[in-house]
């Protein structure tokens, strides 16, 4: 075969448009004609600095190879011709950054821009990609934060429904009924202490169970103020008799308020306000139950290692509540000598009260202990068998959490 074969055809230069018979110069090698670079056909134009560098193939800036020697020299490719997707890159050309196309099928000159422009976004698709099929997993329902919402109204309600039985049950009068006692010449003489005792111990218990102040407060207050309400038909009080025992119900309450807030000090301030519930409550029905349970809390806490302070939270709890019992007991005797209309003036009723309860206090102190010893041993024993069982709950518990405990370490 001859060199002519491989030799470009030679295309006659078109006419310029000033006329038909023109010359029109060679173009140098990698030169485009006028109309292709105004067009921008074959890309931006000479001299702007946007021409293509990731396709060669349309590069100007490459030398034709030369001819081979003994050859006609080629002649400048047409202005007009369009480059032919089947040819070859120039020998020297650099290899486009793309794949290279399938066998047989046409390369698309925007092909190799285009796979550049998303390869740059592959990372951030798998990302994406993975990131949807990756679900999180739902949060578990936290049930102790649902048990301690729960436990704040339940606690309200149970306040509520203890306040007049464990104050006032037992002591005469009827539901949410204040124990107002009519005499010759009023009631204020012969209940005062109830009223005094009975708002303190209902006030305690509200709030051992409401932790949060106001709304504790609400309660006591508001129960206190219906069962003055309802009690106000109950007797006929004499004059001055009224606002001083309202001033007694309103101290009751806010005394109970304070001494109820020491039950969230643990087991031993538990044990320390049921002492005091047990002996200062007007109500005679749950006297003996608080005592046993407030005798056996201490228990709670017991280990091998704590005897001495055990059986020193078992000491304090009775010295508590029999200081309580003698304060009850004073009371109720200083009480018992207010004159008929006496607390009208609240002064000489005070002193009245005061000086009749010290010296009973003083005379028949020990004869009252062993009085309530007496009385509530039954209690006392009750108190025993709740303090083993607490001992062998308390135990089996241990064991269980070093069980456990030990479990997660060899793990």
């Amino acid at each position: 075969m001859s060199d002519d074969a491989h030799t470009p055809a030679k295309v006659p230069n078109p006419p310029l448009p000033g006329g038909s018979g023109s010359k029109v110069s060679p173009l140098k090698p990698g030169q485009l004609p006028a109309p292709a670079a105004e067009a921008g056909y074959f890309g931006p134009a000479a001299g702007t600095g946007e021409a293509s560098e990731k396709d060669p193939r349309f590069s100007t800036s490459q030398p034709e190879p030369s001819a081979p020697a003994g050859s006609a020299a080629p002649a400048a490719p047409a202005p007009e011709a369009a480059p032919t997707h089947d040819a070859a890159p120039a020998p020297d050309a650099a290899p486009a950054p793309a794949a290279a196309p399938a066998p047989g099928a046409a390369p698309s000159p925007q092909a190799a821009p285009a796979s550049a422009a998303h390869a740059d976004d592959v990372p951030t698709s798998r990302a994406a990609a993975k990131a949807d099929t990756q679900t999180e997993p739902s949060e578990p329902r936290d049930w102790q934060a649902d048990l301690r919402r729960g436990w704040t109204v339940a606690a309200m309600v149970l306040a509520a429904l203890l306040w007049w039985p464990v104050a006032f049950k037992g002591s005469g009068p009827d539901w949410m009924h204040l124990p107002f006692t009519s005499g010759a010449d009023g009631s204020g003489y012969r209940t005062g202490n109830w009223v005094l005792l009975g708002c303190l111990v209902g006030a305690g218990v509200v709030s051992a169970l409401v932790k949060q102040p106001w709304p504790r407060f609400g309660i006591a207050a508001g129960l206190t103020v219906i069962a003055w309400i309802q009690s106000e038909g109950d007797v006929s009080f004499a004059a001055g008799e009224r606002p001083v025992l309202a001033a007694l119900a309103g101290i009751g309450m806010l005394l109970g308020l304070w001494v109820g807030a020491k039950a969230h000090a643990g087991a031993a301030g538990i044990a320390s306000f049921l002492a005091i519930v047990a002996g200062l409550s007007p109500a005679t029905w749950s006297r003996g139950l608080l005592l046993a349970v407030a005798v056996a809390l201490p228990f709670w806490v017991a280990s091998a290692s704590k005897v001495a302070p055990t059986i020193i939270g078992v000491v304090r709890v009775v010295v508590t509540w029999l200081v309580c019992v003698l304060i009850a007991v004073g009371l109720a005797a200083g009480f018992a000598k207010v004159p008929a209309g006496g607390l009208a003036s609240p002064g000489q009723a005070t002193r009245t009260i005061g000086d009749t309860a010290w010296a009973t206090l003083r005379s028949r102190w020990l004869e009252i202990i062993e009085a309530a010893a007496k009385t509530y041993v039954g209690w006392l024993w009750l108190a025993v068998v709740i303090a083993v069982a607490l001992v062998a709950v308390r135990t089996l518990l241990d064991r269980r959490a070093k069980a456990a405990k030990a479990t997660t370490t060899t793990r």
